[in-house]
């Protein structure tokens, strides 16, 4: 057989080794996070299993949070935000004018936290 194709076909199972090995990794790293599948209807059941909570928290969040300010929070769980956005809005449009502070991952607990807490009033 000539070398030529002996180094073809040498070279094609390399990749399809390297393929094999990147989509194990890929699925060992990642897979954790697509492990949870969650239908419409599963979705609407929580909500409203929890619809007293959500709808006091809105009321709550609404009563802290100034007319000239939007507060984004996502949470990761119950002791980390996984983002915290604080924004001015413009007094005529309602429109976003800037972030004034912007973070990720924060411990409920920080002074950071809390120091943005206060600045909103």
């Amino acid at each position: 057989m000539p070398k030529f194709i002996k180094w073809i076909g040498s070279s094609w199972l390399i990749v399809a080794i390297l393929y094999v090995i990147f989509k194990v990794m890929v699925a060992l790293v990642l897979g954790p996070t697509w492990t949870q599948h969650y239908t419409e209807k599963d979705l609407i059941a929580n909500y409203e299993n929890r619809k007293n909570a959500i709808l006091a928290v809105k009321d709550y969040f609404a009563t802290i949070v100034p007319p000239h300010k939007r507060v984004e929070i996502e949470f990761t769980d119950s002791h980390t935000l996984g983002r915290l956005e604080v924004s001015s809005l413009d007094s005529a449009t309602g429109a976003t004018i800037y972030p004034i502070f912007q973070q990720w991952d924060l411990s409920t607990t920080s002074s950071q936290v809390d120091s943005i807490l206060a600045a909103l009033h």
